[in-house]
């Protein structure tokens, strides 16, 4: 018999949990199932209290007035050392993982302690496995059983190189390669080896089938099946999918017990299945009629072939129908009803439970709802359904005012501290409103506690008055007749569970209320991202504490789908979807027209951060994310690259990317191998933390090694000359050019300069955001095989007796335009010009032949002369005062020269 507490140990254990001495931080140590857990406290004196406390539940008291007090079920497994607080616990099972608390009073001083357990089981043997992925190549797989997987430690080895994770591909030789796999499997507390011949992918029963799926060294898809349910009184059918007619069946039931046997002198079998199975002997298969609770448990079927020992598992639960169930009701105020639906059950774990009514539902097996009094003839009805079968029970609201009600107040089934249920329904509040908790409690107490997460008082009433504890001083209000609590201002540090505390006549009650403090669901925001002119992507975004929570769905043309993202045709613009965003107290909507999608569409995104990668080379993106992904998604230009879900393990890639990408599917980071032009554009990372969906925004462009530059010379007269710096690249826009020379720089790709010292040299710097390149050039190059000769001459004396003739003609005009002199003059200079001879026209003509690399760039270099301003230029007197009756084609040519 558990002894209760005495008042002043109750108020010991309340004022520990308000200590002012701060936590130590709790340490997760693990223990072996079936081992002692032991706590071992640093304390600074011998206590005078001594509690603790496992997730929020009392394991054991010591106080120096009333002794030691241990709670079930804890009585006969617990050594509790008082003068140290020290604690053991015996047989370690699973349920005795959790949190921990030490509570001591030191000498007046309040102390406490946090430890964090996880129970857990030894590694068991590992099994390998091979897949034929191609003719020689293989798929090692290394897998074991455990209760807690994610603690599990894979690790292979060979031949001194190791390998992490649970699978391994190898290239193989044969059936004769002897090389040795090791694989270790380990968890935080143990560890266990198995060792595999890569020659063993290729045993008999192996190549016979050559299919390539998973096997295991038995031609079986996998070593252990799913749980498979089956009523009670029903038969048990197992049908194993063995490949070929076994040498020596074995099926053992539950711990080893044998159910039958088959081997070339016959079939046995074993107590308690004599009458009750049929086997099969070609397929294995094993049925086992009238199934009872005892028939539950691990099956393993252990058959020979060739030798070679092969084994399955299957997992059976027998289980019975589902009853009729059972609703009630409990008054909790005048017009305020909890429905309660149960039912009797030998596996109340698989119990699911549904409400229904005028079409709306709710999980679980309490309703609580507004009833008008005896006439509401509202129906309300309770689904309850297991693996296997499903039943039905309808309530009217008006029955809670039925006679029998009226003269006990009470509808049947109640809690032993006459409340509904220990544990109440999660209550959520919006921020900034007030809590409200009114519990239905009898008036006649000695004690009213309210505690926030066992760890935070909220206020204690007893005979000696109320006290309300800090940080809630100023915002609570206690009805101490009715024990009704009401905390205003919530805010989200006031979320978790609430007990409420009484005792009556000694005897210590609670009850428990989970609440969570969330945010109003803010307007959403819709986003388009284009994948081509015909389909989109629409995504609905939104600010909140209360994320997952929040649930999206949309809608258009009488049709919805639920989820943040929506894919959709563009082929009709004028389609209008409507985004519903949801939490449990709030919900907010936004509109989109598809047209939109099409507004700004092909200007760059300017958020994003422009980065340049050289063909050829990695495109690494690094991104940084506040933790592991449950859902990762690469885009480029709104098509798929990449999408891996954690859930499935499924990585799907984009066959444009295939054995070009690598995914780090823990940080989300991608590698894009062998770039190229195409893959220039914009990136986008959506991935998803806790069901929060955050975008990342990146941008690429794969650019070129700027190529070695040539130089070309134009000379303008025998003392000037333009040189012009020419490279190739298909990233022109992004070259920057730069002259250098005797300590001055330019920047442009065409340099005028002076030929008067023939030594200048000249630097061409050509750069792009990424690579650099130079070219130089002697001043004097200009020169080569640009020697004026007899032609040039001859050409020049032309343009000098045009120039004389003009200038002849206006001076004398007026004077001699009627007499003979005038006549003969303009005779013989216009006549030798305006008339000229076959031969004369061919001595007029440009006397540079251009080369064929400077006629390629003959039209780049002309446009670009064009932009270099007037005032640039020197005035080219031999043209600039040529007649303007002079024929265009008798300009004087300029020489070219090219590098």
């Amino acid at each position: 018999m558990v002894k209760q507490y005495s008042l002043v140990s109750l108020l010991y254990h309340l004022l520990a949990l308000v200590a002012s001495s701060p936590d130590s931080a709790r340490h997760l140590e693990y223990v072996l199932k079936g081992q002692e857990i032991n706590f071992l406290p640093s304390i600074p004196g011998k206590p005078d209290l001594v509690g603790w406390i496992h997730d929020g539940i009392d394991v054991v008291w010591f106080d120096l007035q009333m002794g030691k007090d241990v709670f079930p079920p804890y009585e006969d497994r617990i050594t509790l050392n008082q003068e140290s607080a020290r604690l053991i616990i015996k047989d370690a099972t699973y349920e005795d993982s959790g949190n921990y608390d030490l509570k001591l009073m030191i000498n007046g001083q309040h102390h406490r302690l946090k430890y964090r357990i996880e129970v857990i089981d030894k590694v068991d043997q590992p099994h390998i496995s091979c897949v034929l992925t191609s003719p020689n190549r293989v798929l090692l797989i290394c897998s074991t059983d455990s209760k807690h997987p994610d603690l599990l430690e894979f690790k292979w080895s060979s031949d001194g190189k190791e390998h992490p994770g649970p699978n391994w591909q190898i290239n193989v030789r044969g059936k004769h390669d002897d090389r040795l796999y090791r694989c270790e499997v380990s968890n935080p507390l143990t560890k266990e080896t198995a060792n595999f011949t890569a020659g063993d992918c290729f045993l008999e029963p192996f190549e016979k089938t050559k299919k390539r799926i998973r096997r295991s060294p038995c031609n079986t898809p996998d070593v252990s099946q799913d749980l498979k349910y089956v009523l009670k009184g029903q038969e048990i059918n197992l049908k194993p999918p063995i490949p070929e007619k076994p040498d020596l069946i074995i099926w053992f039931y539950h711990d080893g017990r044998g159910v039958v046997l088959f081997d070339d002198k016959g079939e046995l079998h074993f107590p308690s299945y004599e009458d009750r199975i049929i086997l099969n002997h070609s397929t294995a298969e094993l049925t086992i009629n009238n199934a009872t609770y005892e028939d539950s448990g691990n099956y393993t079927l252990s058959w020979n072939i060739n030798n070679e020992e092969c084994r399955l598992k299957y997992p059976v639960e027998v289980i019975d129908k589902v009853d009729q169930p059972h609703i009630s009701c409990v008054l909790t105020s005048p017009n305020r009803v909890l429905l309660v639906c149960s039912t009797e059950s030998k596996h109340p774990d698989l119990l699911e439970f549904k409400w229904s009514s005028d079409g709306k539902e709710h999980a679980g097996p309490n309703l609580q709802i507004n009833v008008r009094g005896k006439h509401d003839d509202r129906v309300y009805r309770c689904d309850v359904s297991n693996p296997l079968t499903k039943e039905t029970a309808n309530f009217t609201a008006g029955d809670c005012f039925l006679e029998p009600f009226k003269k006990t107040k009470k509808r049947i089934r109640r809690s032993p501290c006459n409340t509904p249920d220990a544990s109440q329904d999660l209550k959520y509040v919006l921020k900034g409103q007030e809590i409200n908790f009114k519990p239905s409690i009898p008036k006649k107490r000695d004690l009213i506690i309210w505690i926030h997460d066992d760890k935070q008082n909220v206020v204690l009433f007893n005979d000696k008055g109320e006290l309300k504890f800090p940080s809630y001083e100023d915002r609570i209000i206690l009805n101490q007749s009715t024990a009704e609590l009401t905390i205003n201002n919530a805010t989200y540090e006031d979320s978790g569970s609430y007990i409420l505390r009484w005792k009556i006549n000694n005897e210590d009650y609670r009850l428990n209320y989970p609440v969570e403090v969330i945010d109003k669901v803010t307007k959403p925001n819709i986003s388009c991202e284009m994948v081509n002119l015909k389909q989109a992507f629409l995504e609905c975004l939104t600010e909140g504490k209360s994320d997952p929570l929040l649930k999206f769905n949309w809608r258009s043309q009488g049709t919805e789908q639920t989820g943040p993202i929506l894919k959709i045709n563009l082929s009709d613009e004028q389609h209008v979807y409507h985004c519903d965003v949801s939490n449990p107290l709030t919900n907010e909507t936004a509109s989109f027209l598809a047209k939109d999608c099409f507004l700004n569409a092909p200007s760059p995104d300017s958020a994003r951060h422009l980065e340049y990668v050289l063909k050829g080379k990695e495109i690494n993106f690094p991104p940084s994310i506040p933790g592991k992904p449950d859902l990762v998604r690469w885009m480029h230009d709104g098509r798929d690259v990449v999408t891996f879900d954690p859930q499935t393990g499924k990585e799907d890639v984009s066959p444009s990317y295939k054995d070009r990408i690598t995914l780090e599917k823990e940080s989300a980071r991608l590698i894009i191998k062998n770039a190229t032009y195409e893959d220039s554009g914009n990136y986008d990372l959506k991935f998803r933390i806790n069901d929060k969906h955050d975008p990342l925004k990146y941008r690429i462009e794969v650019i070129d090694n700027v190529t070695k530059p040539n130089i070309s010379c134009e000379m303008v007269n025998l003392k000037q000359a333009f040189l012009e710096c020419l490279t190739e690249g298909k990233s022109d826009p992004l070259l920057k050019f730069k002259w250098r020379s005797q300590g001055t720089e330019q920047t442009c790709p065409i340099l005028k300069i002076n030929l008067s010292n023939e030594q200048y040299v000249y630097h061409c710097d050509v750069s792009n955001p990424l690579t650099n390149e130079t070219a130089s050039f002697l001043a004097k190059d200009c020169f080569l095989n640009n020697k004026l000769n007899s032609t040039d001459w001859i050409y020049y004396v032309i343009v000098v007796c045009l120039v004389i003739g003009f200038i002849a003609g206006y001076l004398f005009r007026t004077k001699w335009q009627c007499s003979e002199p005038f006549e003969i003059i303009r005779a013989k200079c216009f006549e030798t010009t305006e008339v000229a001879s076959p031969s004369a026209a061919m001595e007029m003509k440009p006397l540079v032949t251009l080369s064929t690399n400077q006629t390629r760039k003959r039209n780049l270099g002309s446009e670009r002369l064009k932009n270099i301003p007037a005032k640039d230029f020197e005035k080219r007197e031999t043209t600039e005062v040529a007649s303007p009756s002079a024929p265009k084609e008798m300009i004087p040519p300029v020489r070219r020269h090219t590098m």
